[in-house]
C-alpha cells in the first residue's frame, strides 16, 4: 500500500511532463500560425534565390488572412484570390482563377509552387513552403 501511495506522485509528475511537452508543441504551432497571417514576398523557388534586378520583373507576393482562410496575391502582373486550408503545419491552396495578362517574370513557377504546397515552416522573417515529399518549393520574406 505504501508503495502505491509513493508511486502516485511519480506517475503524476511523469504524466505532467508529457502534457507540458504537448502544450509546448501546441503553443509553437499556434504562434507559427499567427505569424503566418502577414504579407510575404517571393525570394526563392526550389531552393534557388530569384533575381529581381531586371526592372521589368516584379516580385510575386502573397497576403495570408487566417481569419477568413484567404490568400490574396500577385503573381507578378496578375492578381488572384483563393481559399486556403490550414491545419497545424499543413497548408494547401486549391486551383484559383486570376487575371490573364502576360508576365515576363516568375509567374509560372510561382503558381506551380503554390499548387504543390503541402506544408509550411516559419523561421525568423522567412516563410518556407514544402511539397508533399518535404522538398522546398517556395521561399518568402516578410515585407510589412
Amino acid at each position: 500500500m505504501k508503495t502505491l501511495i509513493l508511486m502516485i506522485p511519480i506517475i503524476l509528475l511523469l504524466s505532467s511532463c508529457g502534457s507540458q511537452k504537448q502544450l509546448q508543441e501546441n503553443t509553437n504551432t499556434e504562434l507559427s500560425s499567427i505569424q503566418l497571417n502577414d504579407i510575404w514576398a517571393l525570394v526563392a523557388v526550389d531552393g534557388k534565390d530569384l533575381d529581381f534586378s531586371d526592372t521589368l520583373i516584379y516580385q510575386p507576393a502573397l497576403e495570408l488572412h487566417l481569419k477568413d482562410s484567404m490568400a490574396i496575391g500577385t503573381t507578378d502582373c496578375n492578381n488572384f484570390r483563393t481559399k486556403m486550408k490550414l491545419n497545424g503545419d499543413r497548408i494547401s491552396f486549391p486551383p484559383f482563377p486570376m487575371t490573364m495578362r502576360y508576365c515576363p517574370g516568375y509567374e509560372n513557377v510561382f503558381v506551380k509552387g503554390i499548387g504543390n504546397t503541402a506544408s509550411y515552416r516559419i523561421e525568423g522573417l522567412k516563410l518556407y513552403f514544402y511539397d508533399k515529399d518535404g522538398k522546398e518549393v517556395l521561399r518568402f520574406k516578410k515585407v510589412d
